[in-house]
Order: C-alpha cells, then sequence, then structure tokens
C-alpha cells in the first residue's frame, strides 16, 4: 500500500525534481516505509511505501523491466502475483525484487494493454513505455484504490489522492461549482468529477492512455453483469459463494505484517473472523469502535463481538470515542478526503486509534450493495412485485420506466441509505445557497433527473438487480471505498475487503434474486453461509453492527457550541457560498427538539420536524472543507 504520483510534460519541457517532490511530500501518510523517485526528460514518476509485501527488502519505486525501458509506479497489492510470477518467469523474464507489484511490468511486456485483465487485487498504476512514449495509467475493477489526473497546458500530473495534484506550484485552483448539487442533494460528487476544474478521478476499471500528443484514449476493461442464470440452485449458490469467499479471505491475509479484522458486531464482519481464524496462523487481532453515549442496541452488538472473540479464541482490542474527542477529528477527516464528503467516517477512528498494532485490516465493506439490506433495497423488492401484475411485456416496459423514475424522485431525499434521515431538497436551494450560486444550479437538470439517466443498466432485466448494479456503481464505487480508502491511508494503515474480490462481484452478480433477499431476511446467501461458520443463533439475528457514532444525539447534545460556532454568520459570510440566514434557522429549529430527550434514544425512528441532523452535519462538513482549502 503506497502513494504514487507523477508528471508528464508534453511540452517536452524538463520535469524537475523539486516539483515532484511537492507532489509526494502530501501524500507521505500513505507510505512512511520508504520514498523513491524517477526523473528523466520531461517524465518523473515518484512513490512512497507502506511495507506489506517484501518488507526485509528494498521495495522502493519506481520498478523497472530487465534494460529499464518500462517503468512503473503501482499503489495496492496483487493478490495472485505468485502464480503470475511463476508464469511469466517461465518466459524468461527476470525479477529484480519480491514485490508483488513487479508482475505488472513484466506482464504488460508479455500481453501489452490486455495485461490488466490477469491482475487480481486492488491496485492504482502508472507505467512508462519509454520506447513508445506513452503512459499508462490504470485502477482496479472496483475503485478500491483512488487515482487522480490533471492535463492541462501540456503538462499531465497525477497522483493518489487530490492533495498530490493541489501541491503542485502551478495548479490554480478553479471550482466545479455545477457538481456540488450531488453533495447537497445526494450523497457525494460523481465519478469522474470532482471539486476542482481540470482534476478527473480515473473511473474504477479503466485505463488511461497518454502519448506526447496528449490523452489518446480511455479504456473500460472490465464490468459485472447482472445477467441472472435462473438455473442456479440455492445449494449450488452456496457452495460457490463458499469457495469464492474463503479464497478471497486467503488471499487477502497478509504473511509478512501483522492484520486484524475491523469488527462492528454485524453478519459481514463476523463472517471474516470465522474465515481468517480457520486460515491464520495464530490468533486473528480485532477491534471494535464503540462511543461513548451510544444506544443500548448498539452497545448489544458491541457484546456480540465480545462473544465471538471467545468463542474464535481472537487476540481482542476494544477502542471507544468520545463526542468531546469529535471535533478535532472532523479537521483531520477532512483533510483526508480533500473533498466534501458526507460520512460518518468510522474507518478513521478506527485506524486511527489501532495504528502501531496492525497494517492491514479486514473489514466487511460490500455486501450490502452485492446482497442486499437498505430501504431503498426494500422499496425496489417492493417496486418488483407490482411489475409481475402488467399483462404484456410492453406494459412492463412502460411500468419499469415509471417506477424507476418514481424511485429517482425518492432516493435523494434520504441520506445514507437510512430511510429516517432526511437530506436537503432541490426545493431549498433558493434558501440554502446564496443567489449567485443558486442561480447556477438552477440552470442545470435535476440530479433525479441526472439518476435517471446515468445510473441504469438498460441490460439488467430483473428490478431489484437494476437499483443493486446502480448501488454497486454509484454509491460503493464513488462514495464508500473512496472514503475508506483515503481515511485508513491517513493514518498508514491498509483496508482490504475480501467481499469485493472481482470473481465472486461476478458471481454474486448472476445468482437468483431470491437468494439476495428472501422472505424478510437481507443478504440471505450471507446468512445461509454465516449458518455454517458461526455460533447457533448469530447468523439470522437480525443485527446491523456499529457503523458510525450516535450523529443524532451527539451533534444535539454534545456538539451545539461546535456547531453553532463553524456555522456562523460571520463564517459563513466568508465562503460567499452558503446563506447563514438559512443555517441559523435550521439550528434555531434543530435544537428546540433538546426538550424531548426520549426521541434521542434511537437512531431507528421517524423524524421529527425539525430533525436537521443531517442537513447540519453537511453543512458543518462543508463549511471545514471550504475553509481549509480555499480561505
Amino acid at each position: 500500500m503506497c502513494g504514487i504520483a507523477g508528471i508528464y510534460n508534453l511540452n517536452q519541457k524538463q520535469v524537475k525534481e523539486d516539483e515532484l517532490k511537492l507532489l509526494i511530500n502530501a501524500l507521505k501518510h500513505r507510505g512512511p516505509d520508504g520514498r523513491g523517485f524517477f526523473i528523466k526528460d520531461n517524465l518523473g514518476l515518484a512513490h512512497c511505501r507502506l511495507a506489506i509485501v517484501g518488507i526485509g527488502e528494498s521495495g522502493d519505486q519506481p520498478l523497472s523491466n530487465e534494460d529499464n525501458s518500462i517503468l512503473m509506479v503501482c499503489n495496492g497489492e496483487i493478490y495472485n502475483y505468485k502464480k503470475l510470477r511463476e508464469w511469466l518467469e517461465e518466459r524468461d523474464h527476470r525479477f529484480k525484487t519480491s514485490s508483488d507489484n513487479e508482475v505488472i511490468i513484466h506482464l504488460y511486456e508479455e500481453e501489452g494493454l490486455s495485461f490488466v485483465e490477469k491482475l487480481s487485487g486492488m491496485f492504482a498504476f502508472a507505467v512508462w513505455d519509454g520506447k513508445k512514449q506513452m503512459l499508462i495509467l490504470g485502477r482496479d475493477r472496483l475503485g478500491i484504490k483512488p487515482l487522480y489526473h490533471c492535463y492541462r497546458n501540456g503538462k499531465l500530473i497525477f497522483a493518489s489522492e487530490i492533495k498530490g495534484i493541489l501541491a503542485h506550484a502551478g495548479f490554480k485552483k478553479e471550482l466545479n461549482y455545477e457538481f456540488f448539487k450531488f453533495y447537497f442533494f445526494h450523497n457525494s460528487i460523481p465519478v469522474p468529477h470532482t471539486p476542482f476544474k481540470h482534476v478527473l478521478s480515473l473511473p474504477p476499471a479503466n485505463l488511461a492512455i497518454y502519448d506526447r500528443k496528449g490523452w489518446v484514449r480511455k479504456i473500460k476493461y472490465w464490468q459485472p453483469e447482472f445477467r441472472v442464470d435462473d438455473t442456479i440452485t440455492e445449494r449450488q449458490a452456496l457452495g460457490e459463494f463458499s469457495d469464492l469467499l474463503k479464497e478471497s479471505v486467503r488471499n487477502c491475509l497478509p504473511e509478512e505484517t501483522e492484520f486484524g479484522i475491523a469488527m462492528s458486531g454485524g453478519i459481514d464482519s463476523n463472517v471474516l473472523l470465522a474465515l481468517a481464524a480457520e486460515s491464520a496462523k495464530k490468533p486473528v487481532k480485532v477491534f471494535s469502535c464503540s462511543f461513548v453515549d451510544d444506544t443500548e442496541d448498539k452497545r448489544n452488538e458491541i457484546s456480540v463481538v465480545r462473544d465471538l472473540v471467545k468463542y474464535f479464541k481472537a487476540d481482542y482490542t476494544p477502542l471507544s470515542l468520545s463526542p468531546e474527542e469529535l471535533p478535532e477529528k472532523i479537521e483531520k477527516i477532512i483533510g483526508s478526503l480533500d473533498m466534501p464528503v458526507c460520512s460518518f467516517a468510522i474507518d478513521y477512528y478506527l485506524t486511527e486509534k489501532m495504528k502501531g498494532k496492525a497494517k492491514v485490516i479486514l473489514t466487511g465493506d460490500g455486501t450490502e450493495e452485492l446482497l442486499g439490506k437498505y430501504w431503498n433495497h426494500r422499496l425496489a423488492q417492493s417496486m418488483a412485485h407490482i411489475l409481475e401484475y402488467c399483462r404484456s411485456e410492453e406494459d412492463k416496459v412502460k411500468m419499469e420506466r415509471q417506477l424507476l423514475k418514481k424511485y429517482c424522485e425518492i432516493l435523494p431525499q434520504r441520506a445514507f441509505q437510512f430511510s429516517a434521515i432526511y437530506n436537503f431538497l432541490e426545493s431549498e436551494r433558493n434558501c440554502l445557497f446564496r443567489k449567485n450560486v443558486a442561480g447556477i444550479f438552477r440552470k442545470q437538470g435535476r440530479v433525479d433527473e441526472f439518476i435517471f439517466k446515468n445510473y441504469f443498466n438498460g441490460k439488467t432485466k430483473d428490478f431489484l438487480n437494476k437499483i443493486l448494479e446502480a448501488d454497486l456503481h454509484h454509491f460503493l464505487f464513488d462514495h464508500s471505498l473512496n472514503v475508506i480508502d483515503k481515511l485508513s491511508m491517513s493514518n498508514s494503515v491498509e483496508i482490504r475487503v475480501p467481499y469485493l474480490e472481482y470473481k465472486l462481484v461476478e458471481y454474486l452478480a448472476k445468482i437468483p434474486v431470491r437468494f439476495k433477499m428472501k422472505a424478510g431476511a437481507t443478504k440471505y446467501l450471507l446468512r445461509r453461509f454465516a449458518g455454517e461458520v458461526l455460533p447457533r443463533g448469530v447468523a439470522f439475528s437480525g443485527r446491523s453492527g456499529v457503523t458510525g457514532p450516535p450523529l443524532r444525539r451527539w451533534l444535539t447534545f454534545h456538539l451545539e457550541d461546535y456547531v453553532k460556532s463553524v456555522l456562523s454568520p460571520r463564517r459563513l459570510k466568508k465562503n460567499g457560498f452558503l446563506n447563514p440566514d438559512f443555517a441559523r434557522k435550521l439550528i434555531g429549529e434543530h435544537y428546540r427538539l433538546k426538550k424531548y430527550p426520549e426521541y434521542f434514544r434511537t437512531d431507528n425512528i421517524d423524524t421529527l420536524p425539525g430533525d436537521h441532523t443531517i442537513k447540519l452535519w453537511k453543512l458543518l462538513l462543508f463549511q471545514i472543507w471550504w475553509e481549509k482549502y480555499l480561505s
């Protein structure tokens, strides 16, 4: 796990060492174990290393092939590198290190641009072909590892995080105003866009190829197909799921460094503990994060973790966070993300507190989008039943279109996939923003129209699968994985996600939907498998795990002064973006609810009028981001 950066001057100007160092110094948190540079004429590559494989030797990059005509920097891990290396050595390729990343160079020599299709793992890389004077940027299939690039005035700059590009002295910050509406009226700014003009996120499963004339082309090399195979039986699905997940967990366990599992008490991480305990050579390290003043049901989730730790004889480190710590953490979280992202940020709290205890952490992310859990998945399931009453295929097509449009209207109104937490509505834009900014948004199409046009695959037939596929690409890829990587790497900890091994994703895309959500049980296939590896009664307990702090209660009873300070008229007037009067109105309405303390005992009840938890949280994060990056 590392940070990478580089400069390619297509105008043939010499790359200077100082400008390259500025880029990689901004990413030093991603790689504290080593640093490497390559500069020749108009090309510069830089790398900072977090040693996971080849710890006892110099694994510094850039790495090169035998005649130094091909160079590479890579962030991530290649899980199948041993098989690939053996295959390449049979073809007379000579390796200089034991680094898993080195197979990329020789595989490119052997296969050309199609080499990436043979890689299994999580990665973002830059390959320089000196003979063709061509730079190839690439990203793993699911976008677990981030990569950003900026091409202006004959200069290409790329980096693992936006801050690497911002660090270049010649970069001028210009805002992508039109895309901020996705932050306020949905979840986050959609890939490939970022808050800054000319800075793009390379989409998952993509190669971007630049030659001496500029951007040649972009290649999408993978996409899971949600084409259901109805011949698959439940027993077959369970057997194949079991084999693929066990293999993925084995691949994710590092051989040369300490690892652990982040446990929430939910079914996903519980299963990972069971499988890791089966494969590991010593007790598995387990970390969980609880929150002071949390609800009773969430405290019970942590008690499940303690019971499983005892059952599997794991090495347990309980961690906790208090509301008094949150203001300081928020500043660091925003600095890690580089863009306004509305997140509970549990990955940051967890990895900060366990830093030094393990370099690699396994998490259960991805099962919700693959197998179904959230309120919108239940909504999609209900909508799918309506289609069963259509008399003809023509009626079904028309009804499906109407249902998708209605779904797109409802989706942006709710935040964080929780049905009871309300988001900003586009009808509030004239109140939320200053007049000049509201005018920009009025000229554009609505967020729900964008979702309808861009999120759904016409080839996917089943209605629930359409929604799961959209969530996979536009919530997990655009939002969750981006947040997970940056928050964990800000603490020099690598997070691995076994449920998102691409072969497992491909298989789950084609199983019948009745094995995903069935008879009221979400993630049905995972729960069936859990029944085989976990103690009796845990698999179908309905526990969802601890996924973040009790934000509603903390914001209301512990952070009132902090909220009012950050969103004060004096500070809001400086950014020229948000309307201070509207913020004052939201604050007044929200804090009047303090006289109803019973309401705040749980986060899982319908929202009272005047509960602006998420709205205030979004405004708070945005204002801090603005002050940090633009003041």
